[in-house]
């Protein structure tokens, strides 16, 4: 088909070329008949190269889907407990994430399968932890730093308990118990 041959009638995605044709600025605009029946004026070169598929119904239900997906799958999402929840996955499954090493080293992983099982076994302590201490101050916490995140194994903690539940806090007094002995051996 060439550039100035279109016939009335012809379908370029959704959209039905008439024959009606209007000049503005030395730029051709078919009058062109959606599905949706909505009467658009596209421009002669955007059906020729087919980037004008529709009268933008089919982004809409694109849109759409979307956003039926997304609020279906992620119910919370913009809540600080599934923000808990993204960020202990990415830890334990997400190889790009700065703080993956120190967790697939350790073969730590996290045992929910889904938000809604994390949801449904740490909801309560989650409700309590905020009322005592606010949201901003509650995080999750593993009772035993070498198990998996689990229900039996997480627990929710402030800032300051978290910190003392580190690696570096152990090398901390580790170091701290050998220059202890250290002098006291030399004092005998």
């Amino acid at each position: 088909m060439k550039r100035c041959d279109l016939h009335p009638w012809s379908r370029f995605g959704r959209l039905i070329t008439t024959w009606e044709v209007e000049k503005r600025n030395k730029q051709l605009y078919e009058k062109c008949i959606c599905d949706c029946w909505n009467i658009k004026r596209i421009p002669r070169g955007n059906l020729v190269n087919k980037s004008a598929k529709s009268c933008w119904c089919l982004r809409k239900e694109h849109c759409r889907k979307v956003q039926e997906i997304f609020f279906k799958k992620h119910w919370m999402a913009k809540t600080r407990i599934y923000r808990i929840y993204t960020a202990m996955k990415m830890r334990t499954t997400n190889k790009n994430d700065i703080s993956y090493k120190y967790y697939w080293e350790r073969w730590i992983r996290c045992l929910w399968n889904s938000f809604e099982d994390f949801y449904r076994d740490m909801w309560e302590s989650y409700n309590s932890h905020v009322n005592e201490y606010w949201e901003k101050q509650t995080t999750l916490d593993r009772i035993n730093r070498n198990w998996d995140y689990c229900k039996e194994n997480c627990k929710r903690s402030n800032w300051k308990e978290q910190m003392y539940n580190r690696d570096i806090v152990d090398i901390y007094w580790f170091n701290y118990n050998n220059m202890k002995k250290k002098d006291e051996q030399k004092s005998d």
